[in-house]
């Protein structure tokens, strides 16, 4: 087969599979989100603030890869549900802490839980094989989803 063929027969598959990848995890987000009335946004963002020390809202706007004013937005949201606590620091008061309460920390053991119960019942419709090469290519998505660094202005206008 022609080299070049086999380039645009793989672009098309690869762009196949990425679209039937969307479309599931577009259909479970939005089951998640109907089920435990968080989007999937919130449901990231606490899965940044999760953890052993509190984080600023800049730490989480860094990591998440959005505007402060932004990651403001969305843990106004996550307190008006109560599952944030906003704490301002004694040293600078322009610097908030913000940490899941224990209902924020429910709700996140809660979404994981469904996640994990989902993914574990439908592996049983899989082989030992498929499920140990399903843990490799999921532990990989990170490197093979990776963005590369660029201009924002190029992606602002489509470039």
């Amino acid at each position: 087969m022609n080299y070049r063929k086999q380039i645009k027969r793989t672009k098309k598959d690869i762009n196949a599979l990425m679209r039937d990848v969307l479309r599931a995890v577009y259909h479970f987000e939005r089951f998640k989100e109907k089920y435990f009335g968080i989007t999937y946004e919130l449901y990231y963002a606490m899965t940044v603030i999760d953890g052993s020390r509190k984080k600023t809202i800049s730490e989480l706007a860094d990591t998440m890869g959005i505007p402060l004013h932004k990651a403001t937005r969305i843990v106004q949201r996550l307190h008006a549900k109560h599952f944030v606590k906003r704490t301002t620091s004694l040293r600078d008061k322009r610097v908030v802490y913000v940490g899941l309460t224990r209902e924020g920390k429910k709700c996140l053991n809660a979404i994981e839980e469904f996640c994990f119960d989902t993914i574990m019942n439908n592996m049983l419709h899989v082989s030992a094989d498929e499920f140990a090469m399903f843990i490799q290519v999921a532990s990989s998505i990170p490197e093979i989803l990776a963005i590369p660094h660029y201009d924002k202005k190029e992606v602002q206008y489509g470039k």
